[in-house]
């Protein structure tokens, strides 16, 4: 337990080490307890103005050390020391005085008989020898709370370039559940001085639950008052109403208090609006999804067609999103692709399919790295690649347009639109090496006028090879890309 200072016990007296922030009204409770009378306006002001880790003297204790047998006990009392000024080998007093005077000073815990012994025996000079140790107290452990469940972030959690994709979900519980124990505070052990006084130890931290409306606390447990859901308001753990809506919702326009779960997927022609978070377990196919305070989480996909409106004061979070219009505050995480949708959000978009996100904290992410320049690709069947590409897009689009118009058709939708996407990446892909290709031969002035000067190729009229120095731009050419051979006409 940590309070921003530690007390130590001298024989000159009482110190003060400060270790951070002081807690003062904990101090003076323990002064208070130490029965030390200290000037707590002049203690506070050193306290404020002192350094970590400086000490500063609080209580100073004077002894007479000049006598042949000092006895003397610690500020604090927890310790009795004896000074003998005496010559070596001279007497001392007798043990039997010895331990009179020990009780006239009121030592009576703690006396280390056979060091005293031991030191009036050796009949030489000794300086504070402790012969009497009390026991000091053990402070009381603070309170600790552990919750079950803790508030999900509304940020995906980063993984160096990218990021997990983790996707929420409403948190139901049940009447009588219970959501947080406590361990509660200890009062600690008592102590005993040397002149035989109990030391009180300092209790331990109380910590009260972090809970509202819809929980109990019973003794040291917080409690579900009735079945809902979780939900955090400024930290603070309640449960709110939750309804259930099973199976697929096929038409009609819902408003649901509190927070919703629907099983199945939701359909055209559909709208729920809810006050907190909503989770649809499947997928939404062209209906509309409001939550007023909350987030949206479809745990499969969002195939909209043009019909699909999502809002949320919150995230919005789906395996992947296509032809919606999304409205988020806060979000939009998605696990593989969007595609042709109307995108409105209010802090970053992050998507794992195309390695384009946003953190909030605007974190710098390191550049690619640039492209060897010795990586040549044959253009022309990068050409014919390109064009086979486009083809296949052009068919996959006019099959999920086909498809999407029937009802039983999800899967073969799902199915199509990876293909899309992998396809769509492939040829993104393609076009990038490509252009970074035709990049690196302008920087090499390797344009056309400037493959004259590339090693390796064969310069020729009429098909007979003549010197470089006799061409003479401009000039009309032909390059033979596979013979790598350039031709004048």
């Amino acid at each position: 337990m940590s309070s921003g200072y530690e007390i130590i016990e001298a024989f000159e007296g009482f110190y003060i080490k400060k270790l951070g922030r002081v807690d003062f009204n904990t101090l003076s409770n323990d002064l208070n307890r130490r029965q030390l009378q200290v000037d707590i306006s002049k203690m506070m002001r050193d306290l404020v103005n002192a350094d970590i880790g400086q000490q500063i003297l609080i209580v100073a204790k004077q002894q007479n050390f000049s006598a042949p047998v000092v006895i003397a006990v610690s500020p604090g009392k927890m310790s009795a020391v004896l000074t003998l000024n005496i010559k070596p080998g001279e007497k001392t007093i007798p043990l039997d005085e010895f331990f009179q005077r020990l009780k006239d000073q009121g030592i009576v815990y703690g006396v280390n008989l056979e060091r005293v012994k031991t030191l009036l025996k050796l009949k030489r000079p000794a300086f504070r020898e402790v012969i009497a140790t009390g026991e000091p107290p053990q402070n009381g452990n603070d309170a600790k709370i552990n919750y079950y469940f803790q508030e999900p972030s509304l940020n995906p959690l980063p993984d160096k370039n990218d990021f997990v994709f983790r996707p929420g979900g409403i948190i139901p519980v049940e009447e009588g559940e219970v959501l947080a124990t406590r361990t509660p505070a200890t009062i600690g052990v008592f102590g005993c001085n040397v002149l035989g006084e109990i030391v009180l130890p300092l209790p331990g931290k109380n910590l009260d639950f972090n809970v509202g409306s819809g929980i109990s606390v019973e003794v040291n447990s917080a409690v579900a008052i009735h079945s809902g859901a979780l939900h955090w308001d400024n930290s603070i753990m309640t449960v709110v109403s939750l309804t259930t809506l099973s199976g697929d919702s096929q038409s009609g326009e819902v408003f649901i208090p509190g927070k919703a779960i629907i099983t199945g997927n939701l359909s055209s022609n559909t709208t729920i609006i809810a006050e907190g978070d909503i989770e649809i377990q499947g997928n939404i196919e062209g209906g509309t999804v409001i939550s007023e305070t909350g987030s949206v989480y479809v745990r499969d996909g969002i195939i909209g067609n043009s019909r699909s409106i999502v809002k949320a004061d919150g995230n919005v979070e789906a395996s992947y999103v296509y032809k919606t219009i999304i409205e988020a505050k806060q979000n939009l995480i998605v696990d593989k692709y969007i595609l042709q949708s109307d995108l409105t959000v209010g802090q970053g978009i992050y998507c794992k399919a195309v390695k384009q996100f946003t953190f909030n904290d605007k974190r710098d992410h390191p550049k690619p790295p640039p492209a060897e320049v010795g990586n040549d690709i044959d253009l022309l069947a990068a050409a014919k690649s390109s064009k086979d590409l486009e083809r296949e897009l052009k068919y996959l689009i006019k099959s999920i347009q086909g498809l999407i118009k029937k009802t039983d058709a999800t899967n073969q939708v799902r199915e199509l639109l990876e293909r899309y996407v992998e396809t769509s990446n492939q040829l993104n892909k393609l076009k990038k090496e490509r252009q970074d290709f035709i990049n690196r031969q302008k920087k090499n002035s390797l344009g056309l006028q400037g493959l004259f000067n590339k090693p390796g190729i064969d310069y020729r009229i009429r098909y007979e090879k003549v010197p470089d120095e006799r061409i003479t731009p401009p000039t009309t050419v032909f390059y033979d890309y596979y013979r790598t051979k350039l031709f004048i006409i």
